[in-house]
């Protein structure tokens, strides 16, 4: 079972929360706030590319496996 599409964004994610909790600061959640623009503008330029490449089989993936967010609807 797949948890996540793009797992090493995920922990990346969880990191970057992680330390913007730890920091507590405007820029700490300013500087989330931009990765995470990021990364999900990453995923889904990963995600358009994946489904030229692979066509129907990663549709289906992608209908049961979440881009992101683990245990989320996919």
């Amino acid at each position: 079972m797949d948890w996540s599409a793009h797992p090493i964004y995920t922990g990346l994610l969880l990191a970057v929360f992680a330390t913007m909790a730890a920091k507590g600061t405007v820029w700490g959640i300013a500087g989330a706030a931009l990765l995470t623009i990021g990364v999900v503008v990453k995923a889904r330029m990963e995600e358009t590319f994946l489904r030229g490449e692979l066509g129907t089989a990663y549709d289906d993936y992608a209908t049961r496996v979440p881009m992101l967010v683990p245990f989320a609807p996919a």
